[in-house]
């Protein structure tokens, strides 16, 4: 089976910025998880890999070892020099206009450095290139629900707080379901400050 996916605008290549930033000795988490929309149970299988080691064949090979109900992650947590992190990560819906600016808001000044963001097909996933605590971590995710204040759909709160509950983020890599029709797309930050019909237009071409 060939596995035809665009390594340049899929999300590994956030993980170029991270060894930029965070350096090289990284092993990173990853898992096999089941969706099942509105479930409350989290079924995934996580496993670990050193940041040196995933590279596009890498991605290719796990893209092909998923059952039919699986789905490939990221997940937030990793070991950096032998200590716990988590790399902060982000679900929201970003189709209005000025969501992202209100994310950034509540977040730390450097929080816009080096960031990423990419169309999951319903929502945009940001990538941050930097390494928190785990006590740092809850500090970040409590922080972005604070976006919600002043509109409700700006963070996914279901994913805020299954990723609570399980103590580490995770976002989707892979394209394997019916519920999920497309790979993780990179887009640049611009379009997050376009209209809903600008941003339809441009992310959903084959739709007009």
């Amino acid at each position: 089976m060939v596995i035809d996916i665009d390594v340049i605008t899929h999300p590994i290549r956030f993980l170029r910025e991270l060894r930029t930033r965070a350096g090289e000795d990284i092993v990173l988490s990853f898992s096999r998880y089941s969706y099942r929309r509105r479930e409350r149970k989290d079924v995934r299988e996580s496993f670990n890999v050193h940041i040196r080691e995933v590279n596009p064949q890498w991605l290719r090979n796990q893209l092909m070892v998923l059952q039919p109900h699986q789905e490939l992650a990221i997940e937030s947590r990793v070991i950096a020099n032998g200590l716990r992190r988590h790399i902060p990560m982000l679900d929201f819906s970003g189709m209005r206009k000025g969501q992202l600016l209100a994310i950034m808001e509540v977040l730390p000044e450097n929080f816009s450095e080096g960031i990423q963001v990419y169309y999951s097909g319903r929502s945009f996933h940001a990538y941050f290139p930097r390494l928190l605590t785990s006590r740092q971590w809850v500090k970040f995710m409590g922080s972005a629900l604070l976006c919600n204040t002043q509109s409700s759909d700006v963070i996914d709160q279901r994913w805020v707080g299954h990723r609570l509950i399980g103590g580490y983020g995770a976002l989707r890599w892979s394209s394997n379901t019916s519920q999920h029709a497309r790979y993780p797309t990179r887009i640049d930050l611009n379009t997050l400050d376009l209209s809903s019909s600008e941003k339809n237009k441009l992310l959903h071409p084959d739709q007009l």
